[in-house]
C-alpha cells in the first residue's frame, strides 16, 4: 500500500469510476464509439477495483464519488450498452454495494 492508507484506491494510478465518466461524457458530446469503449473498460476496471477491495477487506476509497461516477457513466452509457455489457457492471457493482452494507 502507498502512503500508509486503509483504503485501496492508495495502491492504484485510478481505479476507473471518474474516467468512465469522463468517457461517457466525451462520447455524447462526440459520438465517437471510442469512447463509449473506453468507458465500459473503466467500468469493469472499477468493477474489478471493488472485487479486490472486498477481498482485501479495505474500503475502496474513502468518498463514494468514484463509484458514483461509475454508476452516472453507466446510466449515460446504458441505451448504447448490450445486454451483456449491462450486467457485467451493474450485477458485479450492487453485489459490491450489499457487501459494504454488511461486510
Amino acid at each position: 500500500m502507498l502512503n500508509d492508507q486503509n483504503a485501496t484506491e492508495y495502491a492504484f494510478k485510478n481505479y476507473g469510476g471518474y474516467e468512465a465518466a469522463a468517457c461517457a461524457i466525451l462520447y455524447h458530446a462526440t459520438g465517437d464509439r471510442k469512447y463509449l469503449e473506453k468507458s465500459y473498460r473503466y467500468m469493469i476496471h472499477l468493477v474489478n477495483f471493488c472485487k479486490i477491495a472486498e477481498n482485501s477487506r479495505l474500503l475502496p476509497e474513502w468518498y463514494l464519488y468514484g463509484r458514483l461516477c461509475g454508476l452516472f457513466a453507466y446510466d449515460m452509457l446504458y441505451n448504447d450498452l448490450t445486454e451483456a455489457q449491462r450486467k457485467a457492471f451493474i450485477v458485479p457493482l450492487l453485489k459490491h454495494l450489499q457487501f459494504m452494507r454488511k461486510p
